[in-house]
């Protein structure tokens, strides 16, 4: 039997996949939808393999263990997350042209 993996999104993260799927919606609502789908997988396959991601360096030391990685078939957009035992919680979900040490933190 399978251990159950965790996806814990928390409320920040969960607030900019929204605001991405409503932008990615203003073209067309399937690729939103697309979107929903894409960050599902993702983020699923990110609680099997957590050291998947690259490694970020953040100035909290709390976030020592942070990586990030493209949402699949979204490239320009990366999830930021954080490994845990069971498997990752998800911080933020940002477009990565973002200025991300100033907007997260993080090199």
């Amino acid at each position: 039997m399978s251990r159950r993996r965790s996806v814990i999104l928390r409320a920040t993260a969960e607030a900019e996949i929204d605001q991405i799927a409503q932008f990615l919606a203003q073209n067309s609502l399937d690729v939103a939808m697309r979107f929903y789908t894409a960050i599902d997988e993702t983020t699923k396959l990110l609680a099997w393999m957590p050291r998947l991601g690259k490694q970020r360096i953040a100035v909290d030391p709390a976030l020592a263990e942070l990586r990030s990685w493209a949402v699949k078939g979204f490239s320009d957009y990366l999830i930021f997350y954080l490994p845990r035992k069971s498997g990752i919680e998800v911080l933020h979900v940002v477009h990565g042209s973002r200025d991300l040490p100033r907007h997260l933190g993080v090199e």
